[in-house]
């Protein structure tokens, strides 16, 4: 049998990426999608629900090996599964969003404690739609944070295809097969949540400034007007790279062959394979 490198599953994940991004620029009208999905963005939580139920049930063919464009319809629910697949995907977020929280406050009370001046700095911290606040954490200790942070990604996007493969919150939420799938598939996961995040601060990073610009206090219309646009086409490239992101998991959910997927609760067709082998092996 041919030995898989390193080198090869980094390529093979990135190749995933780039597949991804070309299933989106090649589906007719994708350009006002994305303007639609920026502007739905700004919409609290029942945003987060359309978005969620259109783009994971893009994902949800792309793991079925099926290649088609994106739906026509962004509130289209011709499956009838639309809202109830972004509110799971939503719930989701929230679940992993309290563990995320529950590092936060114990680093916060660490900072406090061990470094007493870092109440004095200001770091913005986003822990999820929910939990939107401004505290002083130690830089050593953010990085902790942000370490984690990137670490639960690849759970929460593996959990919400399995979420949206089954049509079931409870299959989402079977953490000892999303743990078996993120490590049987590490590599490539990894990649896409690194290669999204890095595009997805750099904008952040970008339109942070322009957030903090108080237009009320603005006599430049056209200043104004300019800072808007400025902030509008940032929220339009992260709705984009949201739409890669999202694409690129439901096609790197098709090497687990789907198709041969039973119960939520049986063991899928790797794991299969891998228990028949350890039996020949004895």
């Amino acid at each position: 049998m041919e030995r898989i490198t390193l080198k090869d599953k980094l390529a093979s994940g990135w190749g995933i990426v780039v597949e991804a991004f070309g299933d989106v620029v090649r589906s007719p009208g994708w350009i006002v999608k994305t303007l639609q999905i920026g502007l739905l963005s700004l919409v609290p939580i029942f945003g987060a629900i359309v978005l969620n139920g259109y783009l994971f049930g893009w994902a949800r063919e792309a793991s079925w090996g099926q290649k088609r464009p994106l739906p026509a319809r962004l509130f289209g629910n011709e499956d009838g599964k639309l809202y109830w697949r972004g509110w799971y995907a939503f719930v989701i977020s929230l679940v992993y969003g309290l563990l995320l929280s529950f590092v936060y406050a114990a680093l916060v009370a660490a900072s406090q404690a061990f470094f007493p001046t870092a109440g004095e700095q200001t770091i913005a911290l986003d822990l999820y739609a929910y939990a939107q606040q401004r505290m002083g954490i130690h830089p050593a200790l953010f990085a902790v944070y942000y370490a984690v942070s990137l670490v639960l990604s690849p759970f929460v996007l593996v959990s919400t295809m399995r979420m949206s493969i089954y049509g079931s919150l409870g299959a989402g939420l079977q953490f000892g097969r999303v743990l078996a799938m993120v490590r049987k598939g590490l590599v490539g996961i990894a990649v896409i949540v690194v290669a999204t995040t890095v595009v997805q601060e750099a904008v952040s990073a970008l339109i942070d400034p322009l957030s903090k610009t108080d237009l009320s206090m603005s006599f430049d219309a056209l200043g104004a007007l300019g800072t808007l646009a400025g902030m509008f086409a940032g929220l339009v490239v992260l709705a984009f790279v949201n739409m890669v992101s999202v694409r690129a998991v439901g096609l790197w959910t098709r090497q687990f062959d789907v198709p041969r997927w039973r119960g939520s609760v049986d063991p899928m067709p790797f794991e299969l394979a891998e228990g028949n082998a350890t039996a020949d092996g004895k």
